[in-house]
């Protein structure tokens, strides 16, 4: 059988296919999980919303839902920038008759398969910052957890930080009776392994204050409570099924975040 000898030009361009083919063949790799990554972070980020919307609508963020409105990737101004920075979710209110919200909630989702870095929460306050930190309350939520140097700067700034642990995970129950200790808390929160803490629910929260919970309607509540202390003189949050609370002589800030998605 006679071979077929390869000249050095020939075999030069030879080996220069094969690599560019190899080539596209690891873009064409990289470019389809990339695409799968974005629909499955555009995807929690929309059940986010909806949850979000379903929240308000049956009075739990404790907010009247005729003068609050979900918006999904909604645009604020930043002054720095001069152009607007898109978020995920976010919970605009309203006074009575006004076109542009007075007070929002802004909500950054992160459906990671690893812990949210410090850098990401780093970012998420800079942004709020720009956008009016008087104006905006901001919290991060991911169903995998947080690095501790994200957690420990997520307390310094304010920002509130919540974990939902999704559905069939594997989880640790204890036989005995102890309370929730704030160590567990920080555990659930910082822990990406869903079997290496104990268990006390499906939510785990920072509150912007400080204060660590498991108790997502207390959280809500505290948030709205700070919110409302540091809301200008003339502003006012209506709580359903309550009288109109109107703040005392302070400047607005804010930060938060949602249910299960």
């Amino acid at each position: 059988m006679t071979g077929i000898e390869l000249t050095p030009a020939a075999l030069r361009h030879t080996m220069l296919r094969s690599c560019t083919i190899n080539n596209r063949c690891q873009a064409t790799r990289r470019l389809k999980t990339l695409r799968c990554t974005k629909s499955k972070g555009i995807a929690y980020q929309l059940d986010v919303a909806k949850v979000v919307e379903a929240e308000l609508l049956h009075g739990n963020l404790g907010l009247d839902p005729a003068q609050a409105k979900v918006r999904y990737k909604p645009s604020y101004f930043s002054l720095d920038r001069k152009k607007g920075i898109v978020f995920d979710v976010s919970v605009e209110v309203r006074r009575k008759g006004a076109s542009e919200p007075y007070w929002v909630w802004v909500w950054e989702c992160k459906n990671y398969s690893h812990s949210v870095p410090v850098d990401d929460v780093e970012e998420f306050h800079a942004k709020l910052e720009q956008v009016g930190a008087d104006r905006t309350k901001g919290t991060m939520i991911t169903p995998i957890g947080y690095e501790k140097g994200s957690f420990e700067y997520a307390r310094s700034k304010g920002i509130g930080l919540w974990r939902y642990i999704p559905q069939g995970s594997l989880v640790c129950f204890m036989e005995d009776s102890r309370d929730v200790a704030d160590g567990d808390i920080l555990c659930a929160l910082t822990v990406p392994e869903t079997s290496k803490f104990r268990y006390y629910g499906d939510f785990y929260g920072l509150m912007c204050s400080g204060k660590l919970t498991t108790d997502r309607g207390e959280l809500i509540q505290a948030e709205l409570q700070d919110a409302l202390e540091s809301t200008p003189n003339n502003a006012q949050l209506e709580v359903p099924g309550t009288h109109t609370l109107s703040p005392a002589n302070r400047t607005f800030r804010f930060i938060h975040h949602h249910r299960r998605p």
